[in-house]
């Protein structure tokens, strides 16, 4: 192969290619560079390094938050050094101060961003027309600090004073300020084009009137979690677009003019006492808000002109937690809002008639005064979460009108009217998650529904259920009352079972053996199931779901005793037989033979065997490998589970749920990674593979990861897969068409003859190697392993040793930062093709570090 002499650089750890593919220099290709700073460069060093990129216009340092990057960093005259440079950004590491020095700047920068713990700026004039400084601890300027360039300033950090130049900054647009504690504005403040002001974070704030009296162009204002007690009255804003005001304890007013904006678009007014909105608005205003939030005031009551606009909300409608005595319907009909959240508010009328609504699917008003559903509810047509929980609703009469209802909430403690009603409800989504709703949604009767919901309303435990009642709970599909009641139910099925020869059985619900099983089960200890419920029944088996008891008596069912698989299995388990086939030799072969066979016929007579004389310990792997291999799983697991050794106790508590894993590979590979690899040895999991794959071909990615190198049954694989007697194999042919990719056997080369092995793909992918994965390659001469996205390529001594023939090596477009040391040693190398990497090194330290070598980097 050719040596490829493509010339590399390398700026701060970076590589880059001199020349373009177009023939341009790097030195002026190169418009922005990160750093992710692990290397702990100064400052200076930066500059300097780059100052040679001549278009230079964006610069990124960003230092790990623990790193041993500096604790200080200094921005000074350095910085003049990137004469091109127009964005700057740095962010320090924990705990870390950057400090900009006093020098003569004449350059003006695009953009300033700053964050550290600590930051200091001691330079009189910013050059800069954005600035973003944050600091988790103090920001401190220098007293007499310009901000005459600055169009768009965001200081948040803890600033005890900051400078005056600030307020009178002639081009500022933008301003936010958070975490600070400066508590007044001067009041000859003047910020002319101030568009947005942002003031958050701050319990000492005391007065800006003088910046919102000037601010005629405002169209932001936003005041969150901050001390303010008032605003100017004198204020108003003909231009602004959004008002926010949020966690404003002290606030109770809002100035009269301060909403007369025909621009206006956005109001949010959210956990701030306000106590009227009236005298805000005028009539002389089209108001056309596209969302509003009003939530946590006082407000009584909603102003007619706000009421009387063309709004163009979005999605949703939000006046929560306020003091509204009338539900805003003239809003709802001039809008196509989605959610109506209303909760919190004293609601006891709606303000005009409420028209036709099919757009409104979500409606709150939680804690209103209602005691029937007002007529006006029924024209919301297309709602599917409606929220009507309150003290006073005792009549829910008709509420099964609303027959698109997937997610109601109501207190039905003081319901006493139109229960039928609730209970035509069929389709709610709430089922699964809602108590009252799995109830409203069951299959039981009314009656029993609503003696439930009264039970669960009480709070009564349910170890006070009757048989009746909890039996009932179990057909309801709630999980929190599946579970409550499951757990009862294995309390009270947890007694010793007591049983006479007038004991009748009757099986209720889904259980995990069918019912002829257990009932086959049973009959080998004389106890009678009756296939029809009578009045002689004395013991009830409860599965899931048992709808059979919907056609019982209730004292017919408190009468009986209630027991579970689990129960009638320690029951069969004490009068069942131990090991009678222990020591009989002749009759174990007999059994052993029976389960070798593939008849089906010969499997029942041994399954019949077992039953009366128990697993002899000798068999116990092969009955559990037959149980995992026919279709008699729910046949032979409750013997294995009686005879298991104590190694298999954990393996045997895995329940499977399909036949498909032992015939199809996939499945097969599923079962063990997920189920089988928790609970199993490596030498249970390769005895149990060998039986499959002898029986059914199935597991071979199961054999290369567990069984023992070298093994019969490796080789087997291997000579079923046609790679016995390679010299040369390509790993990803030999892959291809399989649903998932097999790892590359370490013994491999023990049943080939390898000299050639590829494992490389054109898109490049993640793939793990296994550890000292070339310890038996003897014979390799070539190995190529491109596109696997490797980060290392390292040896041990044994695979140095084993290479010893290797003449060339593909390491191309992987992830390789730097030469792997023990290269070095494989003195027969001649030939590495290394592309496609970030190798810190050069191509001249390559070549030294192998001399005797042709390289490709």
């Amino acid at each position: 192969m050719a040596t490829t002499k493509s010339k590399k650089v390398t700026i701060l750890g970076k590589r880059y290619d001199e020349y373009t593919s177009y023939g341009k220099h790097y030195t002026e290709d190169i418009f922005s560079f990160s750093l992710d700073d692990y290397k702990n460069f100064s400052f200076e060093k930066i500059c300097d390094q780059l100052s040679v990129l001549k278009n230079l216009t964006k610069l990124e340092i960003i230092y790990p938050y623990i790193s041993e990057g500096p604790n200080v960093i200094t921005i000074d005259k350095n910085i003049l050094k990137l004469k091109s440079l127009n964005q700057l950004k740095i962010k320090g590491k924990k705990n870390s101060e950057i400090v900009i020095e006093d020098f003569n700047c004449p350059h003006v920068f695009r953009s300033l961003e700053l964050d550290a713990s600590n930051i200091f700026i001691k330079n009189k004039t910013l050059n800069f027309h954005q600035l973003d400084i944050s600091a988790s601890e103090n920001i401190e300027f220098h007293p007499e600090c310009s901000f005459q360039l600055a169009e768009r300033v965001k200081i948040l950090g803890k600033v005890n004073e900051l400078p005056l130049d600030l307020f009178y900054a002639e081009n500022l647009k933008n301003l936010y300020i958070g975490g600070t504690d400066f508590q007044t504005a001067p009041n000859d403040a003047k910020l002319p084009l101030l568009e947005t002001l942002s003031i958050f974070q701050n319990d000492q704030l005391d007065n800006i009137n003088p910046l919102l009296i000037n601010a005629s162009n405002l169209e932001e204002l936003s005041l969150s979690y901050t001390s303010i007690t008032h605003l100017p009255e004198e204020v108003q804003f003909n231009s602004l677009h959004k008002l926010s005001i949020y966690i404003n304890p002290n606030l109770t007013v809002l100035p009269a003019k301060l909403l007369y904006s025909e621009n206006l678009e956005t109001i949010k007014i959210e956990k701030t006492p306000i106590e009227s909105l009236e005298h805000c608005f005028t009539d002389k205003v089209n108001y056309s808000l596209k969302t509003l939030v009003i939530q946590d005031t006082n407000i009584e009551v909603l102003p007619a002109a706000l009421l009387n606009g063309k709004h163009q909300l979005r999605n949703y409608l939000e006046l929560r937690n306020n003091k509204l005595k009338s539900i805003p319907s003239q809003l709802i009909n001039t809008t196509s809002i989605h959610q109506f959240n209303g909760g919190g508010n004293p609601f006891e009328r709606f303000d005009v008639p409420l028209e036709e609504n099919n757009s409104l699917w979500g409606f709150d008003i939680d804690g209103h005064q209602f005691k029937t559903i007002d007529e006006n509810l029924f024209q919301l047509k297309g709602i599917s979460s409606l929220n009507i929980q309150s003290e006073k609703l005792s009549d829910i009469s008709r509420i099964h009108e609303f027959s698109s209802i997937k997610f109601l909430d109501i207190n039905l403690s003081v319901v006493e009217k139109g229960w039928d009603d609730l209970f035509k409800l069929k389709k709610m989504s709430s089922v699964d998650t809602h108590k009252m709703a799995g109830i409203v949604c069951s299959i039981l009767s009314n009656d029993i529904k609503k003696r439930l919901i009264k039970l669960i309303l009480e709070d009564v435990p349910y170890e006070k259920y009757s048989n009746f009642e909890l039996i009932h709970s179990l057909c309801i599909s709630n999980d929190h009352i599946k579970k409550d009641a499951e757990s009862e139910l294995k309390r009270r099925v947890s007694a010793p079972l007591i049983i006479n020869k007038e004991s009748l059985f009757y099986i209720m619900g889904k259980n995990s053996e069918s019912k002829s099983a257990i009932k086959e089960k049973l009959s080998t200890i004389n106890i009678e199931v009756k296939a029809r419920y009578s009045k002689d029944v004395t013991h009830l088996i409860v599965g899931k779901m048992p709808k059979e008891v919907l056609k019982f008596e209730e004292n017919q069912v408190d009468q009986c005793t209630l027991c579970d698989e689990n129960s009638i299995t320690k029951y069969q388990n004490t009068i069942a037989p131990t090991y009678l086939m222990e020591d009989d030799k002749q009759l174990i072969e007999n059994l052993n033979q029976l389960l070798d066979s593939d008849e089906y016929a010969n499997l029942n007579i041994a399954i019949e065997l077992m039953k009366s004389g128990g697993i002899p310990p000798v068999l116990f792997e092969k009955v559990f490998y037959v149980m995992h291999y026919h279709t008699n799983y729910k046949r032979l697991l409750p013997l294995l589970e009686k005879y298991a050794p104590n190694e298999y106790l954990e393996v045997l508590k895995v329940k499977l749920k399909t036949k498909r894993y032992f015939y199809i590979e996939n499945e097969f590979r599923y079962l063990i990674r997920s189920k089988f690899e928790k609970v199993m040895t490596s030498e249970q999991i390769t005895a149990f593979t060998t039986f499959q794959y002898r029986k059914n071909k199935m597991g071979t990615e199961t054999i290369f990861w567990h069984a023992p190198l070298f093994s019969e049954i490796r080789k087997e694989v291997f000579l079923d897969l046609n790679l016995i007697g390679k010299e040369e194999i390509d790993w990803v042919s030999f892959n291809k068409g399989r649903y998932y990719s097999l790892p590359i056997p370490k013994d491999l080369p023990h049943f080939s003859k390898i000299k050639r092995f590829s494992m490389s793909y054109k898109k490049r992918k993640l793939i793990f190697l296994q550890d000292n994965l070339f310890e038996y390659f003897k014979d390799l001469e070539e190995l190529y392993l491109s596109g696997l996205s490797l980060d290392s390529f390292d040896l041990n001594d044994k695979e140095v040793k084993a290479l010893s023939k290797l003449k060339k090596l593909d390491l191309s477009d992987n992830d390789i930062k730097c030469l792997p040391p023990r290269l070095k040693e494989l003195k027969s190398l001649k030939e590495l093709k290394i592309t496609g990497n970030q190798l810190s090194e050069t191509y001249e330290e390559l070549k030294e570090a192998l001399p005797n070598c042709e390289i490709q980097c």
